[in-house]
């Protein structure tokens, strides 16, 4: 799977190379999973920073004194950061989930020595080891199994998912 972090580095690279793939609409695609994500940071960002306000407020409340009427606004205070982070964190689990859902539909970039091609018949053959055999009375896979497998006699002997091979396949 792509990283966001690389994608935030150089995103052009990432739309070149996704073209290689072939992906459709894919500048539109990377402006908006980079729009996503800056939202996404932005709200980490205001969430840690309503942790940090919650917490010096926290550290106040005990140094007062307990007849002080400001604690009373202080702890609604804590309260009201709470309720305003618990919302906070919700919407950065949905951009979360955004963002890896955008990121998971997006294939791997092909390596630079790849051709670029429409489908298979682009591939080039690098090499090719030993013969190739030409056979001339090839069998499907379902010929196979009725000519050189005993199914129904394995399942006797030893229960489903086994097969006896009535002769050598070679």
């Amino acid at each position: 799977m792509l990283q966001i972090k690389e994608i935030r580095k150089n995103p052009e690279f990432f739309i070149n190379g996704l073209k290689k793939r072939n992906v459709e609409n894919v500048q539109q695609i990377i402006k908006n999973l980079l729009e996503i994500d800056s939202e996404y940071r932005k709200k980490i960002d205001h969430s840690q920073t309503l942790l940090e306000k919650r917490n010096s407020i926290s550290k106040k409340i005990p140094t007062l004194d307990k007849n002080d009427k400001s604690i009373k606004s202080l702890t609604d205070e804590v309260s009201k950061i709470k309720k305003e982070n618990l919302d906070l964190e919700n919407d950065i689990n949905l951009l979360k989930n955004k963002i890896d859902n955008i990121l998971s539909s997006l294939p791997n970039l092909p390596a630079d020595d790849v051709p670029v091609g429409l489908d298979s018949s682009s591939n080039i053959e690098v090499k090719k080891i030993g013969t190739i055999k030409k056979l001339k009375n090839i069998l499907s896979h379902d010929e196979i199994s009725k000519k050189f497998m005993d199914f129904e006699t394995a399942v006797k002997i030893s229960g489903s998912r086994f097969v006896i091979l009535k002769s050598d396949l070679s």
